[in-house]
């Protein structure tokens, strides 16, 4: 989720930042993100289409998070202990991280 979320664009900064108040579900399967921008004072609200079936839905991929996760409240992003359970929210700093791992693995 935190991987396809980054290929929508959202920013390592705000996806560490991301609850999941934060979430919307919107009729036809849809997803609305509010999100903050370090220092931005008005939110910012972006839709996510559902692409039912595709490998790189990040709709199906946040659902699938949460409800393996638990989540229905707090940070949608955190550490995950040896025994599967939630601990602290990632920082932006463990967020680009993860991130630049992955883009280095991928080539």
């Amino acid at each position: 989720a935190l991987l396809l979320l980054a290929a929508e664009r959202f920013t390592g900064a705000a996806l560490a930042a991301l609850d999941v108040e934060h979430l919307e579900p919107l009729a036809g399967g849809g997803l609305r993100v509010r999100t903050s921008a370090p220092f931005a004072k008005v939110p910012v609200l972006r839709e996510l289409a559902r692409r039912p079936g595709a490998p790189g839905c990040a709709v199906e991929a946040v659902e699938l998070w949460r409800r393996r996760g638990q989540r229905r409240f707090g940070a949608l992003f955190t550490t995950i202990s040896r025994a599967d359970r939630p601990g602290d929210r990632l920082s932006a700093d463990m967020v680009r991280l993860l991130l630049r791992r992955a883009r280095a693995a991928a080539g």
